[in-house]
């Protein structure tokens, strides 16, 4: 009597651990898997370039604050995963500078490092030709962009980082634009990186990290 009650203990005991053990195993069930989003470039028409993973935010650059839409620039995770690196993004006004600062555009800044000399430095004055004097704003952080790849695996191609410092009027896509102060041209393209080199004056960065083509990682 006594062996059977202890024989009765022992399965009810395991039992409980099994349900148990199975119960949380569901609970923490993976989600499912997370899912590349697209990063969206645009223009504005004083020539600076302005990326966002935001649908929502991209509509509204081009339909109420003047920006063109150029495309998809690559894909990144919305949420860090094994093998990826923050992308920042930091924003400083532009403007004239005449006794008092007047806001007229933005300059948009993309970075992996948040120590970046660019961002934490001070804003930049420059004077155009016509001796209007343009000034930078000390850029300020928006937050991380999306999450890319620190290496060049299956399914990324690399960005090319390139920036632009100019006071001068130039054209860009047949624009007439004065002055750009700062650009940042992100691009996978290398022949439009060779272009921006020599057409229209920019300067290699270097490659800033690695970008999903699709939305598919394997």
């Amino acid at each position: 009597m006594r062996i059977h009650k202890q024989l009765f203990l022992t399965v009810s005991f395991l039992f409980f651990v099994f349900f148990t053990i199975t119960d949380d195993s569901f609970a923490q069930s993976p989600s499912k898997p997370l899912i590349p989003v697209p990063v969206y470039r645009l223009l504005d028409s004083h020539g600076y370039h302005f990326y966002t993973a935001d649908q929502a935010e991209k509509n509204n650059a081009v339909s109420n604050l003047g920006f063109r839409y150029e495309g998809i620039l690559g894909y990144v995770f919305s949420d860090r995963v094994m093998g990826t690196i923050p992308l920042y993004r930091f924003n400083g006004a532009l403007g004239t500078y005449d006794d008092k600062f007047t806001a007229q555009s933005s300059v948009y800044y993309l970075t992996t490092d948040p120590n970046d000399e660019l961002v934490t430095g001070d804003g930049r004055i420059h004077t155009a030709n016509d001796g209007t004097t343009m000034m930078q704003d000390k850029l300020k952080p928006e937050g991380i962009l999306g999450y890319i790849s620190s290496e060049e695996i299956d399914g990324t191609t690399p960005i090319f980082n390139l920036s632009q410092h100019k006071a001068d009027d130039f054209e860009y896509d047949d624009q007439k634009i004065h002055p750009a102060v700062f650009d940042q041209l992100l691009t996978n393209d290398e022949d439009e990186k060779s272009e921006a080199q020599k057409i229209y004056g920019y300067s290699d960065e270097g490659i800033l990290g690695y970008i999903w083509n699709t939305p598919e990682t394997r």
